[in-house]
């Protein structure tokens, strides 16, 4: 850490034009970070010695420290800290050590950014410094440093020791941690004294964070796809597991509702004459042959209601994306989308792609689910079957809509039946995938 309290107007112009051409050329190497870039909230911090990334996307910088890096090193550094946001590591430590645990998320996603052709400020940490393995999760790297330590020290929130000691790969220029152990609540979730007691106002909330990640991991995968071997295997790897299949058999949920929607519905039957039937040629073809029908499922209306309050967090958005890209799959037909805090944001709209659900996630503030139903009671033709995805925490109408049948999808730790009508179906949350 420098010594250095303060900075010149200077130093802060030539950090400043340091970070533009550093994030210009990350947007460039890996466009598909890109939406995590942008999202930063840049913050010159006096005295911070480094450069560090908050849990709510607030980037601080030492301008004395970042006016000494190279374009290419602060580029390195920007990614690594892009890499501990996307893969939300705060959210991931739980009751480990907060230091210890930055340490072995650096040393997983390190690697990521030498195999990208970036550099590191001051190296820092790689597996090989503390002769381990390449590859490995930052859950194993933490058991690994935690039995180094000696069985029992290191576990609780104490700061923790274990600094890497090696000096990796990359560039030497200039001062400062990155990649070593000091990156912000974006790794460990524990608040620095920089960024202060109580989350910053300028900062990114939990439902904006989820949609720019899941935006990186859909654009990660695309461009893997068009370009092969051109994304490190770590990254490809970990949007795979954002974007895992839908816990939920949506296929099979849907066709049970939607049948019983249907008998409900005058005049809705399963047999069309739009085509002729596989079994016509049975019987033969031409004037006096009967025209059988063919079997039709019944497709049903559909809407997908995401909860995008503040209790519900970027893991718990995820997984409503995660379980209403499901949705879509099932049904091959468009629904209607609703983002919802206390009110709903940008209207009840169509939605036939995922890719277009992230841009329309928006809220953060209290719950109720009263808008939605609302809403959706005005909506013609009105959804026969409503998914709404919530921690449950919320007012809810005191009896289900008419003519509606409602599941309440409940995704996170803690969840609770927000009616008594309606069905439950509980998304049991992943216990800190590393």
């Amino acid at each position: 850490m420098t010594e250095e309290k303060s900075f010149t107007p200077a130093q802060l112009a030539k950090a400043d034009e340091t970070l533009s051409i550093a994030r210009l050329l990350v947007r460039r190497k890996c466009p598909y970070f890109s939406p995590v870039v942008m999202a930063f909230v840049m913050r010159p911090t006096a005295g911070l010695g480094t450069i560090g990334v908050s849990h709510d996307a607030i980037f601080f910088y030492d301008p004395v420290v970042v006016s000494m890096w190279s374009h290419e090193a602060c580029a390195g550094a920007i990614v690594h800290e892009v890499l501990h946001l996307w893969q939300r590591h705060s959210k991931r430590r739980e009751a480990r050590d907060p230091r210890l645990w930055n340490i072995a998320c650096d040393m997983s996603i390190n690697p990521s950014v030498i195999a990208l052709g970036m550099a590191l400020p001051h190296g820092g940490v790689f597996p090989k410094d503390t002769e381990m393995a390449d590859g490995l999760t930052a859950n194993e790297y933490y058991e690994k440093l935690i039995s180094e330590k000696g069985e029992g020290e290191g576990e609780g929130e104490g700061e923790g020791e274990g600094e890497g000691e090696g000096e990796g790969e990359g560039e030497g220029d200039g001062e400062g941690e990155v990649g070593r152990g000091s990156c912000g609540s974006c790794s460990h979730g524990k608040r620095g004294e920089h960024e202060g007691a109580e989350p910053d106002a300028e900062g990114r909330s939990e439902s904006q964070i989820a949609r720019i990640a899941q935006n990186a991991t859909e654009a990660i995968q695309e461009y893997a796809a068009k370009n092969a071997g051109k994304v490190p295997a770590g990254i490809t790897r970990e949007a795979e597991l954002q974007s895992a299949p839908p816990k939920v058999d949506w296929r099979k949920q849907l066709s049970r509702l939607a049948r019983l929607a249907v008998t409900y519905r005058a005049g809705s039957v399963d047999y069309k004459y739009d085509a002729p039937s596989r079994r016509q040629a049975g019987i033969g073809y031409g004037a006096g042959s009967a025209v059988l029908p063919r079997l039709r499922a019944p497709v049903p209306r559909v809407a997908v209601a995401i909860d995008t309050s503040a209790s519900m967090g970027r893991s718990e958005i995820a997984d409503a994306v995660r379980e209403t890209r499901g949705i879509l799959k099932a049904i091959g037909a468009s629904i209607d989308f609703v983002s919802c805090d206390t009110e709903i944001h940008g209207g009840v709209s169509r939605v036939v792609d995922a890719k277009a659900l992230a841009s329309k996630i928006k809220g953060g503030g209290g719950t109720d689910f009263r808008p939605v139903f609302t809403a959706l009671e005005k909506r013609r033709p009105r959804p026969e079957i409503v998914v709404f995805v919530t921690d449950g925490f919320g007012p809810a109408p005191n009896e289900c809509p008419a003519g509606m049948r409602v599941i309440w999808l409940l995704v996170g730790r803690d969840t609770t039946r927000p009616a008594t009508w309606g069905e439950c179906v509980r998304v049991e949350n992943e216990k800190g995938r590393n």
